[in-house]
C-alpha cells in the first residue's frame, strides 16, 4: 500500500473513531480525499503518518480553494472534516491554525436560498409527484404536513401504523423515532388547522406502502443506496427543483406552525424553541439558525426573540482536542493502525 492509500485509509479510520451518522463519517473521508490523494503529492509533501503532515501545507490547500472559488457551504463542510479527521490524527493544533476565522474563510450566506412554497405551488408539486410516481406523491404530502426531510419521508414508512393510530386517537404530536437525521428522535407537532388532511394522507400512504415491504421507493438493485437515487431522479422529473424544492415544503410547514403559535399568545422564544424541535434542530444555538432563515418571512411579525445562552455540557475545548479531554483523546488518536502488506 502507497503512501497516498495509507493516508485516506487512515483517514477513514479516524472518521470512524470519532463517531457520528453513517453518511457524516463516510462525507469527512471523501471531503479529505483530494487533499490526502492527490494535492500533498503537488506540493511534494509525502508524509506515512496523517499527524505528521505540516499544517502551513493544510493552509496553503485551502487558501487553493478560496481562490479557486470555492462556495461557502461545500468550503465549511471540507474545513470542518479536515478538522475532526487532523485532530482524531493527534494534530489538534488544526483547530486553531486552520479555523475559519484564521483562514479567512466567507460566512455562508443563507439569506433568500430557500423559500417556503405557497399553497399553489404544493397543489402542483403534488399533483406532478404522483403523475411521476405514486409513492413519491405521498412523499410529498407528508413533508408538507409534517415538516419532515426528503429522506425522512422516504424512508418513514416503518413509522406509520403508530402515526395511524395516535392521529386516531387524537395524539397532538407524532414521535419520529428511527430515521431522523444522524439517528435524532423528535416529536413532531401535528398542524391542527390541517389535522383532518393529515389522518388522510397517513392513512392512504400506510395502505400504500405496507404491500411494498414500507417502502415508497425501491431502486432497481432494491438497495438503499439505488433506492435514494431513484428517489432523486423522481424529484427531477417531476419538476420538484430550484424554487419549488421539496425542501420548501418544509419551510411552509414552518411558517405554518410558527404562525399559529403566535396567534395563539406564545412568546418569540417559545414559537421559535418548539418550531425548531418540531423541524429536528433542538434548541440552543440552532435558534438563530431557525429564526433567521426558516422563520425569515415573519421575523417582523414575531418582534424580537431573547434567545438564553445555554452552558455547554462539555470542558472546555484544549489546544490539541475539539473534545475537552485532551489527554484521553491523544491516547485514543495515537493508536497505531495496521496495514495489509
Amino acid at each position: 500500500m502507497g503512501k497516498k492509500s495509507r493516508l485516506c485509509h487512515a483517514a477513514a479510520n479516524y472518521s470512524k473513531f470519532r463517531g457520528g451518522a453513517y453518511d457524516t463519517i463516510s462525507n469527512r473521508s471523501q471531503l479529505t480525499r483530494d487533499l490526502l490523494f492527490t494535492f500533498l503529492a503537488r506540493v511534494n509533501v509525502m508524509e506515512s503518518m496523517l499527524r505528521d503532515i505540516p499544517l502551513w501545507a493544510v493552509a496553503y490547500y485551502i487558501n487553493v480553494l478560496l481562490v479557486e472559488g470555492m462556495k461557502p457551504g461545500h468550503l465549511h463542510n471540507t474545513l470542518s472534516a479536515i478538522r475532526v479527521i487532523f485532530d482524531e490524527a493527534g494534530c489538534g493544533a488544526v483547530n486553531t491554525a486552520c479555523s475559519n476565522a484564521a483562514m479567512g474563510v466567507p460566512r455562508r450566506n443563507r439569506a433568500g436560498k430557500r423559500q417556503a412554497v405557497t399553497d399553489e405551488q404544493y397543489h402542483g408539486m403534488r399533483e406532478r409527484a404522483c403523475a411521476a410516481d405514486v409513492g413519491l406523491g405521498h412523499i410529498v404530502q407528508l413533508q408538507r404536513l409534517l415538516g419532515l426531510r426528503s429522506i425522512e419521508a422516504f424512508g418513514c414508512g416503518p413509522e406509520l401504523p403508530r402515526w395511524r393510530d395516535r392521529l386516531r386517537s387524537g395524539a397532538g404530536k407524532l414521535h419520529l423515532s428511527r430515521v431522523g437525521k444522524n439517528g435524532r428522535p423528535r416529536d413532531i407537532e401535528v398542524l391542527p388547522a390541517y389535522r383532518e388532511e393529515t389522518i388522510r394522507v397517513v392513512e392512504a400512504a400506510h395502505a400504500y406502502c405496507k404491500e411494498r415491504n414500507f417502502e415508497f421507493v425501491t431502486g432497481r438493485s432494491g438497495g438503499r443506496e439505488s433506492s435514494e437515487t431513484r428517489l432523486r431522479n423522481l424529484y427531477r422529473k417531476a419538476g420538484i427543483e430550484g424554487d419549488e424544492c421539496s425542501h420548501g415544503l418544509r419551510y411552509r410547514y414552518a411558517l405554518d406552525l410558527a404562525l399559529l403559535l403566535h396567534h395563539m399568545g406564545k412568546d418569540a422564544y417559545e414559537v421559535v424553541l418548539r418550531t425548531s424541535n418540531s423541524l429536528g434542530h433542538g434548541g440552543g444555538a440552532r435558534l438563530v439558525y431557525i429564526r433567521t432563515t426558516y422563520l425569515s418571512a415573519i421575523r417582523d411579525v414575531l418582534g424580537p426573540v431573547r434567545i438564553p445562552k445555554e452552558q455547554s455540557a462539555r470542558a472546555p475545548r484544549g489546544v490539541h482536542s475539539a473534545s475537552g479531554d485532551t489527554r484521553r483523546r491523544m491516547i485514543r488518536s495515537n493508536r497505531s493502525l495496521q496495514f495489509k502488506k
